[in-house]
C-alpha cells in the first residue's frame, strides 16, 4: 500500500504518484489519467470552505482510497467528481471531458438504499441489459453467487438484509462498466469477510475492464491489502 498524505492549510492539496510497479497504464509520454482535478476550490458558504487549490490525477485499475475524519470532504469530493457537485472555480475531468453534470461515466453507489423496490434483485442486473448498456458475456447468476444474493435472486429488496442491499447496490454498479467507480461507504456496514471478499471480486473486475476504483471507507482493517494507495484528506 502507498500512502500520501500532502496538506495545505490544513486541506490537502497536492499529490504526484510515481511507482513503476504499479497499474497505470499509458503511453511512452506517461499514464493515460482518468480522472484529472486541477486548482479545485469547492465551498458550501463563505464561511465553510472545503477544498483550496487540489491538483491530482488518478489512474484506470486503481484502487484509491479517500481517508480522513468527519467534515474533510471525501463524499464532497466524490460528489464534485461525479458531476452531482459544481466547484467555484477549477475543472474536474473524466477521461479527458470536463464534467459539468452527472453521467454514466462515473457512478456512485452510497451508504443509503438507492435501489428499485418494483424490481427483484436478479431483475436489477437484467435491468441493466433491457436499459441498452453492453453486458456482454456477463454470468449474472455467477456474479450473484460470489456477492451471495443467488438464493435470494427472486426477493425484492423490502425482502432481503441491509447487507444484502448494499452487496446489491455494489454489483449493480460494477456491472455498469463506468470509467470510475465510486464506493462511498457502501462497504461499511459489511462484517470483515464480507467486505474483503467483495472488494476482491471489484478490484478484480475494475482492473480487468480498467476501471478506476475510488473507495470512502473509515474501517479498512480487512481490505488494506487491497487498495493501491491512500489520499488522507
Amino acid at each position: 500500500m502507498y500512502k500520501y498524505d500532502l496538506r495545505y492549510d490544513r486541506y490537502w492539496s497536492h499529490w504526484i504518484f510515481n511507482d513503476e510497479t504499479s497499474l497505470f497504464i499509458g503511453s511512452e509520454d506517461g499514464p493515460v489519467e482518468v480522472v484529472k482535478v486541477q486548482n479545485l476550490y469547492f465551498a458550501y458558504s463563505k464561511d465553510i470552505s472545503v477544498f483550496s487549490g487540489i491538483n491530482f490525477t488518478a489512474h484506470p485499475g486503481e484502487v484509491v482510497l479517500l481517508k480522513g475524519t468527519s467534515g474533510r470532504g471525501k463524499s464532497t469530493l466524490a460528489s464534485l467528481i461525479a458531476g452531482h457537485l459544481k466547484p467555484q472555480s477549477g475543472s474536474v475531468e473524466v477521461d479527458r471531458k470536463k464534467i459539468f453534470s452527472p453521467s454514466r461515466d462515473v457512478i456512485v453507489v452510497h451508504q443509503e438504499n438507492d435501489l428499485f423496490p418494483w424490481l427483484s434483485v436478479k431483475e436489477h442486473l437484467l435491468f441493466l441489459k433491457e436499459a441498452g448498456l453492453e453486458t456482454g458475456t456477463i454470468d449474472f447468476d455467477g456474479y450473484l453467487q460470489k456477492f451471495g444474493l443467488a438464493n435470494s435472486k427472486n426477493l425484492f429488496p423490502k425482502e432481503i438484509s441491509g447487507g444484502m442491499k448494499r452487496r446489491l447496490a455494489i454489483l449493480r454498479g460494477m456491472l455498469l462498466k463506468p470509467k470510475v467507480l465510486i464506493l462511498d461507504e457502501s462497504l461499511s456496514s459489511l462484517d470483515n469477510k464480507w467486505k474483503n471478499d467483495i472488494l476482491s471480486e471489484v478490484k478484480s473486475f475494475t482492473e480487468k475492464n480498467n476501471i478506476l476504483l475510488i473507495l470512502i471507507d473509515h474501517n479498512t482493517e480487512s481490505i488494506g491489502h487491497l487498495i493501491s494507495r491512500v489520499v488522507e484528506l
